[in-house]
């Protein structure tokens, strides 16, 4: 009777250990489900891939600078300022977004009722950190506000200021630019020289811009005012033909002012 009574107890082990052992396959069943669940990889359905490849990628970087250019007298008009921020912000972005490009428009942007004044240019840089400005057709006045801007630096920029066939005083421009560029001034059949707001479009400006904007990106510090200019300037304006600036009452050749030949 004995060995029926541990025969018993046995069995009743037996099955306690089967018990455990099938609840404990269970749970770690049930643990390995849900793993498996919250790490799985969504897959795209077929040929979604491809097309999410052909999406435009984002080509430039936010930046904390930005180069400013001022679209004044000749180079104002709507299409001209879109299809040239257009093509400068797919590589270097808008400040408004992050990026490089800050683009303001004369007199559009600088309107106070019936009134325009360029020497407000510092308003609209504000207090962002300037890499490069670039002045095109800058109007009467725009060198007060350049001058405004150049008092936050202690009277020195830290960047390159490149003034294009400027409407401003001479002096003016010379004195807050590290390079002005004009064309030869034109006269109507009366000799009296065209209206500032009557400016000819220079074709090659477009060229001039890009260049220029990459060139600010690639030095960094002022320009210093000596025949490197002329170096510089050429990298710029490509084969075209430059011949340096003479003030017509002293006669004297300015150092950072030139001319673009025809």
């Amino acid at each position: 009777m004995a060995w029926q009574k541990n025969m018993k107890v046995r069995i009743s082990l037996t099955a306690i250990a089967l018990c455990c052992l099938l609840l404990s396959c269970g749970g770690q069943t049930k643990s390995a489900s849900v793993i498996t669940e919250e790490r799985a990889i969504p897959v795209s359905a077929a040929g979604k891939d491809a097309a999410n490849l052909k999406l435009p990628t984002q080509r430039w970087h936010c930046s904390d600078e930005v180069v400013c250019i001022f679209f004044g007298y000749g180079y104002n008009e709507a299409a001209f300022v879109a299809s040239m921020t257009e093509t400068l912000s797919a590589k270097y972005g808008f400040a408004s977004d992050g990026g490089l490009i800050l683009p303001i428009v004369f007199p559009d942007d600088f309107r106070r009722g019936s009134r325009s004044v360029a020497a407000e240019l510092p308003l609209f840089v504000g207090g962002k950190k300037l890499r490069g400005l670039i002045l095109l057709g800058a109007p009467e006045n725009t060198h007060f506000g350049v001058a405004h801007l150049q008092d936050r630096h202690d009277g020195v920029f830290p960047f390159p200021v490149f003034s294009f066939f400027s409407q401003d005083d001479v002096s003016g421009t010379e004195g807050t630019a590290d390079i002005v560029l004009d064309k030869a001034q034109e006269a109507g059949i009366d000799g009296i020289i065209k209206n500032e707001s009557e400016q000819t479009f220079v074709k090659e400006v477009p060229d001039f811009v890009r260049r220029s904007v990459d060139f600010m990106l690639a030095v960094d510090g002022q320009l210093a005012k000596n025949n490197d200019l002329l170096t510089y300037l050429k990298k710029i304006v490509g084969n075209a033909k430059l011949r340096r600036y003479v003030d017509p009452e002293s006669g004297l050749q300015s150092v950072n002012h030139f001319i673009l030949a025809d």
